[in-house]
C-alpha cells in the first residue's frame, strides 16, 4: 500500500471514529435528557400535584399520584376534601387513607385494624362514611365502647394483593394494626390500574436518537389521522385522538372519562371503518390509552391485551399480576402476621368468577376467612322474592346502580356487620378487650 491509499485510508478510518464517537455523544445526550424528563415529571407529581377544590368533580387520575414505593406504584393523595369522585365525595387524611385522622400515638386501650382492598374497599361510588371500614369503625365502638377501636381504610381503585400488602408493610406496620382485613376479589390478579411512564434510559435495545429522527421525519400520519377521524365521528374524534401510527399501529388517547370498555368492543369495527377510508388495509391495530398525568399511564398503554402478553408491559410489574403473585402476595403477609403478630381475617363479597379459589388460597395459609355471599343472597330473597343470580344481584340495591357494579352504602353496612360478627364468633373481640 503506497503513501497516499494509507493516508486516504487513516483520514476514513478516523472520520469514522469521529462519526461513532459523535453519534454515541448524541445518543448520551438523548438518554440524559430523558432522564432528567423523568426526574423532573415525577418530581412535580410528588411535591408540586394540587388537590381538586372542595365539591369539584374528579376522575380518579385527580386524587391519585405516584408512590415512592415502588411496588405500591400510585396511591390516593393526603389530605383530600370533599373531591367529588363518581358524584360523591371522597376525603383522605394526612396518611392519604379514606380514614379518620387519628392521633400518632397508640395508647393501650387502642385496637387498631387495618384494611387492604382495591375499589371495594375503598368505597366506589359511595360517599364519605359510607365504605365498609367506616361502618366497622362505627359498629365495633358502639358495641364494644370498651376499648378505642381506630379502623383504617388504605383501599385504592385498581390495586392488587401484591400494592396491598406493599401498602401494609410501608403504611400499616408503623401503626402497630391488631387486625388486618383483606378484601379479596378477582382483581388481585391483574396488573395495577396506572403504572409509571419513565423511560428506561439504560434499555440498549433501542436508541433515542434514531426514535426521536424517525418521530420528527419518518412518518406521514396525516392520513391515517383523517380516516381515524371520519371512522370515529365528529364527537368521538373529540375524545379519543389519534397520536401516533407506527408499523400499523394506530395510538389513540382518550379523555379520562370515556368509556375504554365500550372503546374496545367495537376496536374491530372502528379498524374497518378507517381503512376503508384509507383506501388500504394499513391499520393493523388499533390501541386506546389514557393521557399521561404526573408520571403515571393507565396500563391500556401496554396495549389491549396486557394481562395476556407480558413482552408489552415494563419489566418491573411483571411479577405484579397472575395467581403465582397472587400467592407470593399472601406468603408476605402470613410473614408479617407472625413477625409483627397481628391476625388476617380475608373475605370475599360474592361467590362469583374466581372470587371462592382465591379465597380457598387465604384459607390454606391459615388466615381466618370468610364470605359475604350468604348474606347478600338472603337480602334478594327476602326483599324481593326471587333467587340469588347475577341478573338479580346486579339488578338490586345491593350495587351503587346498573352501570356502576360496585358495593352499595347497604352492601357495605351489610359486609361491615358481617365482619364484626366473624370477629366476635373466633373469639377474636374478646381477646382483644381481654388484653
Amino acid at each position: 500500500m503506497n503513501a497516499p491509499q494509507s493516508r486516504t485510508r487513516t483520514r476514513l478510518l478516523v472520520t469514522l471514529a469521529t462519526t461513532v464517537v459523535a453519534l454515541l455523544v448524541v445518543e448520551v445526550g438523548f438518554r440524559v435528557r430523558a432522564y432528567k424528563r423523568n426526574a423532573e415529571v415525577l418530581d412535580v407529581a410528588f411535591q408540586r400535584s394540587t388537590n381538586p377544590e372542595p365539591g369539584a368533580p374528579a376522575d380518579l387520575i385527580d386524587i391519585i399520584r405516584p408512590s415512592p414505593h415502588q411496588r405500591i406504584v400510585y396511591e390516593l393523595k393526603a389530605n383530600l376534601d370533599r373531591a367529588y369522585f363518581k358524584r360523591h365525595p371522597v376525603s383522605t387524611n394526612s396518611m392519604g387513607f379514606r380514614s379518620k385522622e387519628y392521633p400518632a400515638e397508640k395508647s393501650a386501650n387502642t385496637v387498631v385494624v387495618f384494611g387492604l382492598g382495591d375499589s371495594l374497599m375503598f368505597g366506589h361510588g359511595v360517599p364519605d362514611g359510607q365504605d365498609c371500614m367506616a361502618h366497622l369503625d362505627e359498629e365495633l365502638n358502639r358495641r364494644f365502647p370498651e376499648k378505642e377501636w381506630r379502623v383504617y381504610n388504605s383501599g385504592v381503585p385498581g390495586y392488587n394483593t401484591v400494592m396491598e400488602v406493599a401498602t401494609l408493610r410501608a403504611k400499616g406496620l408503623p401503626l402497630e394494626p391488631d387486625v388486618v382485613v383483606l378484601n379479596i376479589v378477582g382483581n388481585d390478579l391483574v396488573l395495577p390500574q396506572y403504572m409509571r411512564s419513565e423511560e428506561d434510559v439504560f434499555d440498549l435495545g433501542k436508541s433515542f436518537f434514531v426514535d426521536y429522527i424517525r418521530d420528527s421525519f419518518g412518518r406521514d400520519e396525516g392520513p391515517v389521522f383523517d380516516a381515524w377521524a371520519k371512522a370515529a365521528g365528529a364527537e368521538l374524534a373529540r375524545r379519543a385522538r389519534a397520536v401516533r401510527f407506527q408499523n400499523g399501529e394506530l395510538l389513540v388517547e382518550v379523555e379520562p372519562a370515556t368509556d375504554l370498555l365500550e372503546l374496545k368492543s367495537f376496536v374491530e369495527h372502528y379498524r374497518q371503518l378507517a381503512n376503508e377510508a384509507l383506501g388500504r388495509d394499513s391499520i393493523q391495530r388499533i390501541v386506546f390509552k389514557l393521557p399521561q398525568v404526573g408520571g403515571l399511564a393507565h396500563k391500556t398503554e401496554w396495549r389491549t391485551d396486557y394481562e395476556n402478553d407480558l413482552d408489552a408491559i415494563p419489566e418491573e410489574y411483571r411479577g405484579m399480576s397472575g395467581m403465582e403473585a397472587f400467592e407470593n402476595a399472601l406468603d408476605e403477609l402470613r410473614a408479617l402476621s407472625a413477625e409483627h403478630g397481628f391476625t388476617v381475617i380475608a373475605f370475599n363479597n360474592v361467590n362469583l368468577a374466581i372470587n371462592p379459589t382465591l379465597l380457598a388460597k387465604a384459607a390454606e395459609r391459615g388466615f381466618h376467612t370468610f364470605t359475604v355471599h350468604q348474606d347478600l343472597v338472603d337480602y334478594i330473597e327476602k326483599e324481593t322474592g326471587a333467587p340469588f343470580s347475577v341478573e338479580s344481584y346486579t339488578s338490586s340495591k345491593l350495587v351503587v346502580n346498573r352501570t356502576n357494579l360496585h358495593p352499595s352504602v347497604l352492601h357495605h353496612r351489610i359486609a361491615a356487620h358481617r365482619l364484626v360478627e366473624e370477629m366476635i364468633a373466633i373469639g377474636l373481640v374478646q381477646e382483644l378487650i381481654d388484653e
